[in-house]
């Protein structure tokens, strides 16, 4: 079983963390593009390869080998 304690140590405290919760989708702001450049915000904890993958991701994914 999983639990808070197994991500704590006492030897190491600068390891330890305190853990918290991301959201399950990605909300942008301020999305721009220009040329070959593409520009937006995204919430703090947010990835934004994840949001260049979504935006060149191929219409069938299977079909490219993904």
């Amino acid at each position: 079983m999983i639990n808070l304690q197994l991500f704590y140590q006492q030897d190491f405290q600068e390891l330890s963390i305190d853990g918290g919760f991301r959201n399950a989708s990605i909300n942008y702001l301020n999305f721009q593009i220009h040329e070959n450049l593409i520009k937006f915000q995204l919430s703090r904890g947010s990835y934004a390869t994840i949001v260049l993958r979504e935006i060149l991701k191929p219409s069938n994914p299977l079909d490219c080998g993904f």
